[in-house]
């Protein structure tokens, strides 16, 4: 004989499965909150990981191109623009596409022979919203034509020749420091009072052997070290010295 199921007092059979009391659902809560602030840093980590690791690549692909074309131009390396972070000058605006491309200067002679994706001028990490690819100074809204409002050339998130010649194309092979190594050709240290501008514990370079590397720097001595925005000072010249001996990759700073 089955066993009936006690009724309540009005004569409705009882649950047998009680809800969640205010104290359990506010512990549930706690956990879970404890479990998201101890797992999100670690995915902010991660992510950062495989930006850097992508603004790696970039830089790769900017040093292979880089040779490529000094290959094409018996060894002389683009120009450098007036400033090392331009892909064009300011005050020239160009009405058409084949002139906005005959006016690109610095890393932006790359393009499209030799870097067909203007993205990789942009570090992923990058935290300076205006030379975000899709910033005011980017790519993207002054390319071919200016519509960002001014006439600031166009601007990117890497550094090229910080100790190059405006004048004169610098020749490849006159960057070696080594039987083998060749000096920095561009990173992603903003030289200019704000070093960390793309990662926090570090930075990418590339050489002119075609190879690029990660240098840690926690303690963010470049951008401790670079004065005020938009400072010229000696202090930047030396870091690049210092980046185009090409020291052990993942090395400590001094």
């Amino acid at each position: 004989m089955k066993r009936r199921r006690p009724a309540n007092s009005k004569g409705l059979a009882a649950c047998p499965c009680a809800g969640f009391t205010l104290i359990e659902l506010l512990v549930v809560i706690a956990i879970v909150a404890i479990l998201a602030s101890l797992l999100l840093p670690t995915l902010g980590t991660a992510k950062e990981r495989a930006k850097r690791t992508h603004c790696l690549n970039n830089l790769r692909q900017q040093a292979i191109a880089l040779t490529m074309y000094a290959d094409d131009f018996a060894d002389k390396l683009p120009i450098r623009s007036v400033f090392v972070y331009a892909l064009s000058p300011d005050g020239v605006l160009p009405k058409t596409e084949p002139e906005a491309i005959e006016v690109l200067t610095g890393l932006g002679k790359l393009y499209r022979q030799y870097i067909p994706a203007p993205l990789i001028f942009y570090c992923p990490s990058l935290q300076m919203k205006e030379l975000m690819y899709d910033g005011s100074y980017g790519w993207q809204k002054n390319f071919p034509l200016h519509t960002s409002g001014g006439d600031n050339g166009i601007n990117n998130s890497y550094v090229y020749l910080f100790l190059g010649d405006l004048s004169f194309p610098t020749k490849l092979t006159n960057l070696r420091r080594g039987l083998q190594d060749y000096g920095a050709l561009s990173t992603d240290v903003y030289l200019f009072g704000a070093g960390d501008i793309c990662h926090r514990t570090g930075y990418n370079v590339a050489y002119g052997d075609g190879s690029a590397d990660w240098y840690r720097d926690k303690a963010r001595m470049i951008s401790r070290s670079n004065a005020a925005l938009g400072s010229y000072n000696s202090v930047n010249e030396s870091w690049w010295r210092y980046m185009s001996t090409k020291t052990p990759p993942g090395s400590m700073l001094p």
